[in-house]
C-alpha cells in the first residue's frame, strides 16, 4: 500500500476524532496473512493511538508546543523477518486559542491641559502568554468604552493613545476610557 501518509489537523479538534487510515495487506493466506500494526516512535506524550487501522487522536493538541508529528508505524506478520514500517505525518495547524492580556491592570497619568491634539500621551501594550501565528498572533487596539472615549484615540497597531480634542481643566479633571486588546 502506502510508503507514507500525511495530515493536517486543528489544535482544537475532540480527542477521540480519527485523522488517518493506514492500509496493509499481506499477499500470504491463512494465519500467514495475519498481521499486527504498532506505533513504535514519534508519538510524543502519548498523543495518538492505534484502532483497526485508524490513528486517532488520544489526548489534546497545542500547535504553540508542538506543531508537527512524524510517527512510525510497525506492520508486523507472523516471523520477525516478516515486517515493515510507514510514516505517519501529522502537522497541527493553528487556531485563535490565546487572548492577548494587557502588561498592565490599568494605565493612568497626569497630563497638562494644554497638551496638543494628537500628542501620544502613554502606550498600552497586550502579550499572549504563548503567542498564536499568522493572523491569529497579531494583536489590534480599539478603544470600547469609557465616559470620556470621544477624547482619545488608540493607534491599532502601536497602542499608543493619543488626544482626539483638547482637554479643559476647569470643566473636568478625570478622563476615564476603555482600550480592549483583540486578535
Amino acid at each position: 500500500d502506502e510508503k507514507s501518509y500525511q495530515a493536517t489537523v486543528c489544535e482544537d479538534i475532540a480527542e477521540g476524532t480519527s485523522i488517518v487510515n493506514v492500509s496493509a495487506s499481506d499477499a500470504d493466506s491463512g494465519d500467514n496473512a495475519k498481521f499486527t500494526m504498532s506505533l513504535i516512535a514519534g508519538n510524543t506524550a502519548g498523543a495518538f493511538r492505534l484502532q483497526n487501522g485508524w490513528i486517532i487522536l488520544e489526548r489534546s493538541l497545542d500547535r504553540e508546543t508542538l506543531d508537527f508529528y512524524n510517527l512510525t508505524l510497525r506492520v508486523q506478520g507472523n516471523s520477525l523477518e516478516d515486517s515493515t514500517t510507514t510514516n505517519v505525518e501529522i502537522t497541527v495547524s493553528d487556531v485563535n486559542d490565546n487572548t492577548p492580556v494587557f502588561t498592565q491592570s490599568s494605565y493612568s497619568g497626569s497630563f497638562k491641559e494644554d497638551i496638543p491634539v494628537g500628542q501620544v500621551l502613554l502606550v498600552v501594550e497586550a502579550k499572549e502568554s504563548q503567542p498564536d501565528l499568522q493572523q491569529y498572533g497579531h494583536i489590534e487596539y480599539s478603544i470600547s468604552g469609557g465616559a470620556d472615549a470621544q477624547y482619545f484615540n488608540v493607534d491599532t497597531e502601536s497602542g499608543n493613545l493619543s488626544l482626539s480634542q483638547s482637554l479643559d481643566f476647569e470643566k473636568q479633571r478625570t478622563y476615564i476610557v476603555i482600550v480592549e486588546a483583540s486578535d
